[in-house]
């Protein structure tokens, strides 16, 4: 008969679930790593502003692979405003600079193999510019420095 066990367990907590979707919602909150406004809009259309120049998203990667980034998303406008651009990096590794026509818009990103680790990968976008609608319009007092509006991320691959 035995009474009791020897020794250390060797059972771990499972890793994290991979990161798919982000919505840009309150239950993607996690994600938000930094520069993010909080959600934003009618239910249904939630969206989080891009708050600075450099927003970050902290998301969890289980095997490394060649994936794509794809995002919908629309840049602050304003009268006369200059195209908007934003340069995508996963952990340092710039994926380009992407053109930001006017309004909502699917964005997409090749991130190679090569970029990814397993655990917490940073996903940073960082914008030509960041505006705040004070500055642009009397009837908007939001100080705030604006970039683009994100309604969601996929990472696919």
């Amino acid at each position: 008969m035995m009474i009791g066990v020897i020794g250390t367990s060797t059972l771990r907590a499972p890793p994290p679930p991979e990161t798919r979707f982000v919505a840009f919602d309150a239950r993607s909150k996690a994600a938000a790593a930094s520069g993010w406004s909080s959600p934003e809009g009618p239910r249904g259309a939630r969206f989080a502003w891009c708050a600075a120049r450099s927003c970050k998203l902290a998301l969890n990667v289980i095997e490394r692979s060649d994936r794509v980034i794809a995002f919908k998303a629309a840049p602050f406008a304003f009268p006369n405003a200059p195209m908007q651009f934003v340069k995508v990096s996963v952990n340092k590794t710039s994926l380009g600079w992407l053109a930001m026509p006017p309004g909502f818009s699917i964005l997409e990103a090749a991130a190679p193999k090569a970029a990814w680790r397993r655990g917490t990968n940073i996903v940073t976008f960082e914008f030509a510019y960041a505006e705040a609608p004070k500055n642009h319009a009397e009837e908007n007092p939001d100080p705030r420095p604006l970039a683009a509006a994100f309604l969601w991320l996929v990472i696919s691959g």
